[in-house]
């Protein structure tokens, strides 16, 4: 009878034991494809897109570094199969002098960073 006692407390005593603690390894969320994961980016290039603000209606929007680095829109993004870098004009887009509308990256120059 005090082995079945015993036996009986041993049991209880491990069922109510906390588990031990696995150790857990987390990886990092892959980085979100963005345009420059295809296209490296430095300093030299800004994209031009024929959409316009609220407060600059008649405005092409220029995009450059910092923010190209990280920078995608419905009209700059990556491709369905995650394979290489879609431009997207509306052709109700912004136009310059009265041309089509065009989305462009563009090489900028000089100590300013104008556009060439």
């Amino acid at each position: 009878m005090l082995s079945q006692t015993l036996l009986t407390i041993c049991i209880a005593s491990i069922a109510s034991a906390a588990p031990a603690a696995v150790p857990t390894t987390t990886t990092p969320a892959p980085a979100p494809l963005t345009p420059s994961t295809f296209l490296k980016f430095n300093n030299t290039w800004a994209l031009q897109l024929p959409v316009s603000t609220a407060a600059n209606p008649t405005v092409i929007a220029v995009i450059s570094n910092p923010a190209l680095k990280t920078f995608t829109s419905p009209n700059f993004y990556v491709n369905n199969d995650k394979t290489g870098v879609m431009f997207y004009t509306p052709n109700t887009g912004i136009t310059l002098s009265g041309g089509h509308p065009r989305t462009e990256l563009r090489q900028m120059t000089g100590a300013t960073g104008q556009l060439q």
